[in-house]
Protein backbone atom coordinates (compact mmCIF):
# COMPACT_ATOMS: atom_id res chain seq x y z
CA UNK A 1 0.00 0.00 0.00
CA UNK A 2 2.36 2.38 0.79
CA UNK A 3 4.45 1.79 -2.21
CA UNK A 4 1.42 3.46 -4.15
CA UNK A 5 1.95 6.61 -2.03
CA UNK A 6 5.70 6.97 -3.18
CA UNK A 7 7.09 8.43 -6.97
CA UNK A 8 9.99 6.18 -8.31
CA UNK A 9 12.05 9.01 -7.12
CA UNK A 10 12.38 8.21 -3.51
CA UNK A 11 13.35 4.68 -2.88
CA UNK A 12 11.82 2.84 0.06
CA UNK A 13 13.73 0.63 2.78
CA UNK A 14 11.67 -1.76 5.06
CA UNK A 15 13.78 -3.01 8.12
CA UNK A 16 11.14 -4.91 10.37
CA UNK A 17 12.51 -6.84 13.48
CA UNK A 18 10.87 -10.09 13.45
CA UNK A 19 11.08 -10.14 17.15
CA UNK A 20 10.01 -7.51 18.51
CA UNK A 21 7.56 -7.27 20.73
CA UNK A 22 3.30 -7.14 20.59
CA UNK A 23 1.91 -3.85 21.31
CA UNK A 24 -1.83 -2.84 22.14
CA UNK A 25 -3.16 -0.62 19.65
CA UNK A 26 -6.49 0.17 17.47
CA UNK A 27 -4.94 -1.31 14.02
CA UNK A 28 -6.76 1.02 12.24
CA UNK A 29 -5.27 3.71 14.48
CA UNK A 30 -1.97 2.75 13.47
CA UNK A 31 -2.58 2.20 9.79
CA UNK A 32 -3.49 6.08 10.34
CA UNK A 33 -0.26 7.02 12.22
CA UNK A 34 2.01 4.88 8.80
CA UNK A 35 0.19 6.72 6.56
CA UNK A 36 0.91 10.02 7.51
CA UNK A 37 4.48 9.73 8.12
CA UNK A 38 5.21 7.71 4.52
CA UNK A 39 3.08 10.74 3.09
CA UNK A 40 4.94 13.63 5.41
CA UNK A 41 7.95 11.85 4.40
CA UNK A 42 7.50 11.63 0.81
CA UNK A 43 6.29 15.57 0.85
CA UNK A 44 9.89 16.58 2.20
CA UNK A 45 11.54 14.98 -0.58
CA UNK A 46 9.66 16.70 -3.80
CA UNK A 47 13.09 15.82 -5.57
CA UNK A 48 13.49 12.29 -4.65
CA UNK A 49 15.80 11.08 -1.69
CA UNK A 50 15.40 7.89 1.00
CA UNK A 51 12.48 6.49 3.12
CA UNK A 52 13.36 4.26 6.04
CA UNK A 53 10.76 2.62 7.58
CA UNK A 54 12.55 0.40 10.91
CA UNK A 55 11.15 -1.70 14.22
CA UNK A 56 12.39 -2.44 17.12
CA UNK A 57 12.30 -3.42 20.87
CA UNK A 58 14.12 -1.13 22.93
CA UNK A 59 14.56 -0.69 26.65
CA UNK A 60 12.37 2.21 28.35
CA UNK A 61 12.94 5.79 27.00
CA UNK A 62 14.33 7.80 29.79
CA UNK A 63 14.46 11.10 28.24
CA UNK A 64 12.36 13.17 30.86
CA UNK A 65 10.70 15.37 28.71
CA UNK A 66 8.96 12.59 26.58
CA UNK A 67 8.88 9.66 28.94
CA UNK A 68 7.17 6.23 28.83
CA UNK A 69 6.39 3.86 31.45
CA UNK A 70 9.92 3.27 32.82
CA UNK A 71 8.91 -0.90 34.25
CA UNK A 72 8.24 -1.95 30.48
CA UNK A 73 10.13 -1.81 27.37
CA UNK A 74 9.07 -0.22 24.16
CA UNK A 75 8.51 -0.79 20.76
CA UNK A 76 9.87 1.59 18.38
CA UNK A 77 8.52 2.42 14.76
CA UNK A 78 11.02 4.79 13.14
CA UNK A 79 10.30 6.62 9.83
CA UNK A 80 13.24 8.41 8.11
CA UNK A 81 13.65 10.35 5.17
CA UNK A 82 16.52 12.43 3.63
CA UNK A 83 14.72 15.21 3.02
CA UNK A 84 14.71 19.00 3.01
CA UNK A 85 14.34 19.26 7.04
CA UNK A 86 12.81 20.95 9.79
CA UNK A 87 13.83 24.52 10.95
CA UNK A 88 13.41 24.57 14.76
CA UNK A 89 11.28 27.41 14.38
CA UNK A 90 8.94 25.28 12.78
CA UNK A 91 9.56 22.31 14.99
CA UNK A 92 8.09 24.01 17.78
CA UNK A 93 4.64 23.67 16.24
CA UNK A 94 4.50 20.77 14.37
CA UNK A 95 1.48 18.64 16.62
CA UNK A 96 -0.20 21.87 17.17
CA UNK A 97 -3.80 21.10 15.00
CA UNK A 98 -3.97 22.70 11.75
CA UNK A 99 0.05 24.12 11.39
CA UNK A 100 1.05 23.60 8.13
CA UNK A 101 3.70 24.79 6.15
CA UNK A 102 2.22 23.49 2.65
CA UNK A 103 1.08 25.81 -0.24
CA UNK A 104 -3.57 26.99 0.29
CA UNK A 105 -4.91 23.80 -0.67
CA UNK A 106 -2.64 20.89 -0.05
CA UNK A 107 -3.58 20.31 3.61
CA UNK A 108 -5.08 21.31 6.58
CA UNK A 109 -2.01 20.20 9.13
CA UNK A 110 -4.17 17.76 11.09
CA UNK A 111 -1.66 14.65 10.14
CA UNK A 112 0.76 14.93 12.77
CA UNK A 113 -1.27 16.36 15.17
CA UNK A 114 -3.72 13.10 14.72
CA UNK A 115 -0.32 10.91 14.97
CA UNK A 116 0.41 12.70 18.30
CA UNK A 117 -3.18 12.45 19.61
CA UNK A 118 -2.96 8.28 18.86
CA UNK A 119 0.63 7.92 20.21
CA UNK A 120 -0.47 10.05 23.39
CA UNK A 121 -3.91 7.56 23.52
CA UNK A 122 -1.77 4.33 23.14
CA UNK A 123 0.18 5.17 25.73
CA UNK A 124 3.26 6.19 23.99
CA UNK A 125 5.66 9.11 22.57
CA UNK A 126 6.48 10.44 19.09
CA UNK A 127 10.22 11.68 19.41
CA UNK A 128 11.29 13.83 16.53
CA UNK A 129 14.58 15.03 14.97
CA UNK A 130 15.06 17.21 12.33
CA UNK A 131 17.75 20.31 11.26
CA UNK A 132 17.24 21.65 7.57
CA UNK A 133 18.83 20.38 4.84
CA UNK A 134 19.28 16.92 6.86
CA UNK A 135 16.24 15.44 6.59
CA UNK A 136 13.68 13.95 9.56
CA UNK A 137 13.61 11.49 11.89
CA UNK A 138 10.05 10.36 13.69
CA UNK A 139 10.24 8.10 15.91
CA UNK A 140 6.70 6.31 17.22
CA UNK A 141 7.37 4.41 20.96
CA UNK A 142 4.85 2.61 22.36
CA UNK A 143 4.99 0.26 25.58
CA UNK A 144 5.05 -3.68 25.41
CA UNK A 145 1.91 -5.34 25.87
CA UNK A 146 1.26 -6.96 29.39
CA UNK A 147 0.31 -10.37 29.34
CA UNK A 148 -3.42 -9.14 30.05
CA UNK A 149 -3.38 -7.07 27.07
CA UNK A 150 -2.72 -9.94 24.90
CA UNK A 151 -5.47 -12.21 23.59
CA UNK A 152 -8.93 -10.40 23.80
CA UNK A 153 -8.85 -6.70 23.18
CA UNK A 154 -11.57 -6.38 21.00
CA UNK A 155 -14.01 -5.54 24.07
CA UNK A 156 -11.77 -2.94 25.41
CA UNK A 157 -11.29 -1.11 22.31
CA UNK A 158 -14.88 -1.41 21.82
CA UNK A 159 -15.63 0.17 25.31
CA UNK A 160 -13.48 2.82 24.99
CA UNK A 161 -13.82 3.89 21.18
CA UNK A 162 -18.29 4.13 22.17
CA UNK A 163 -17.71 7.68 23.62
CA UNK A 164 -16.30 8.76 20.08
CA UNK A 165 -18.92 7.06 17.66
CA UNK A 166 -21.54 8.98 15.41
CA UNK A 167 -24.04 8.17 12.76
CA UNK A 168 -23.60 11.81 11.03
CA UNK A 169 -22.51 12.03 7.51
CA UNK A 170 -18.86 13.30 6.58
CA UNK A 171 -17.86 14.85 3.29
CA UNK A 172 -13.89 13.41 2.98
CA UNK A 173 -11.75 15.24 0.02
CA UNK A 174 -8.90 13.39 -0.92
CA UNK A 175 -6.77 13.09 -3.87
CA UNK A 176 -5.03 9.58 -3.05
CA UNK A 177 -7.04 6.95 -3.19
CA UNK A 178 -4.60 4.77 -0.79
CA UNK A 179 -5.06 7.94 1.85
CA UNK A 180 -8.64 8.61 1.12
CA UNK A 181 -9.71 4.72 1.53
CA UNK A 182 -7.57 4.46 4.99
CA UNK A 183 -9.63 7.76 6.25
CA UNK A 184 -12.41 6.21 4.78
CA UNK A 185 -12.49 2.91 6.12
CA UNK A 186 -11.49 4.57 10.13
CA UNK A 187 -14.78 6.81 9.67
CA UNK A 188 -16.81 4.11 8.83
CA UNK A 189 -15.71 1.78 11.58
CA UNK A 190 -16.60 4.90 13.97
CA UNK A 191 -20.01 4.88 12.52
CA UNK A 192 -19.85 7.62 10.32
CA UNK A 193 -21.63 7.37 6.82
CA UNK A 194 -18.92 8.57 4.62
CA UNK A 195 -19.17 10.32 1.19
CA UNK A 196 -15.86 10.56 -0.53
CA UNK A 197 -14.36 13.18 -3.29
CA UNK A 198 -10.88 13.32 -5.34
CA UNK A 199 -11.33 16.98 -5.87
CA UNK A 200 -12.98 20.31 -4.41
CA UNK A 201 -15.47 20.41 -7.86
CA UNK A 202 -16.85 16.81 -7.09
CA UNK A 203 -16.90 17.60 -3.44
CA UNK A 204 -19.52 20.94 -4.29
CA UNK A 205 -21.39 18.64 -6.69
CA UNK A 206 -21.65 16.00 -4.25
CA UNK A 207 -22.64 18.11 -1.16
CA UNK A 208 -24.98 19.71 -3.22
CA UNK A 209 -26.97 16.70 -4.21
CA UNK A 210 -27.12 15.32 -1.09
CA UNK A 211 -30.85 15.29 0.47
CA UNK A 212 -29.46 15.15 4.12
CA UNK A 213 -27.06 17.45 5.68
CA UNK A 214 -23.69 16.94 6.29
CA UNK A 215 -22.08 17.61 8.91
CA UNK A 216 -18.31 17.64 8.83
CA UNK A 217 -15.79 18.40 5.90
CA UNK A 218 -12.73 16.58 5.85
CA UNK A 219 -9.66 17.96 3.72
CA UNK A 220 -7.06 15.49 3.88
CA UNK A 221 -5.16 17.17 0.61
Amino acid sequence: MLRHLLPESVEMRVDLNAGASLVKIDPGQFQQVVVNLVVNARDAMPKGGILEIRTATENPYDETAARIQQDRSYVALTVEDTGCGIDPGTLDHIFDPFFTTKDLGRGVGLGLSVVHGIAKQSGGTLHVSSKPGAGTTIQLRLPTALPGDVGAPADELSQSNAAVRGSETVLLVEDEEVVRATVREGLQDLGYAVLEADRPSKALELSRGHPEKIRQVLDER
